[in-house]
């Protein structure tokens, strides 16, 4: 009686076992620990997985719950449902989406923002299987963009409203921006043919060049000048009296910008 076998050396295929379960551990890791939220749903509006950052951001306890809860993506979570539609659409044509934004519900009806990557998997004859990709709730960086928005535009209203002239000009005397109240009391007709006509300050504009270059020394010691009388003339030729006031703006290396 004897034994007959067949051995083989499987080290390799062990090894290689062993690489992918720590991949794959890995993986999982930084799936569930990741801060931004990770998800894979399907192209109907179902979502088929998801990481702890991404069910804690919609406000759900549990990722069980919110694939349980969440059967229509667009109806349900978009304020938009159109912006759902595009997505889709944009993954369709491009494959990839990166930094799209919209605007979503939680699950108590809050609101909030999130920019979305998104990419298709597709199977081995080109049929989408699924959409996976990242959320990250962007609400303070859209809140900040609406903030600075509206704040430009009150200083827009202010700086075109005011009965005060109020500009910008280089060190070496050309205009960069003036308001309409500036080029009226000069007596031009837009603060556009202020700016094209106007290249020289000093010589154009100041009865007393040598007032320009006094200004500029006070400016370039104590950083700004308030109500500084000269003599101007308008466009016509004719001379009034101003009161002006500078405040120097610089760049890194400390020099005046304007």
């Amino acid at each position: 009686i004897y034994l007959l076998g067949i051995s083989q050396d499987i080290t390799a295929r062990k090894a290689a076992e062993k690489r992918m379960h720590i991949s794959e551990e890995r993986y999982h890791q930084i799936y569930e620990n990741a801060i931004e939220g990770m998800y894979q749903t399907t192209p109907e509006g179902r979502y088929l997985s998801m990481n702890p950052a991404f069910f804690r951001m919609f406000g759900c306890d549990s990722r069980e719950e919110m694939i349980a809860a969440v059967t229509d993506i667009g109806r349900q979570l978009y304020v938009n449902p159109a912006d759902r539609e595009l997505l889709k659409k944009l993954l369709t044509e491009k494959g990839e989406v990166k930094d799209f934004i919209a605007q979503v519900y939680r699950r108590d009806g809050s609101k909030f923002w999130i920019s979305i990557n998104a990419h298709v998997v597709k199977d081995q004859e080109g049929r989408i299987l699924h959409y996976e990709g990242t959320n990250e709730d962007i609400t303070p960086r859209v809140q900040a963009e609406e903030d600075l928005r509206r704040a430009e535009e009150n200083y827009r209203t202010i700086f075109e409203g005011v009965q005060d002239g109020i500009f910008r000009s280089t060190p070496e005397g050309h205009f960069l921006m003036a308001n309409p109240a500036m080029a009226r009391m000069l007596g031009y007709d837009s603060p556009e043919e202020l700016i094209a006509q106007v290249t020289d300050v000093a010589r154009q504009l100041y009865v007393y060049p040598r007032d320009r270059e006094k200004i500029l020394r006070l400016i370039d010691q104590q950083g700004f000048v308030k109500g500084f009388e000269v003599q101007q003339r308008r466009k016509d030729g004719s001379i009034i009296w101003v009161s002006l006031t500078f405040q120097a703006v610089r760049d890194d290396q400390g020099n005046i910008r304007y």
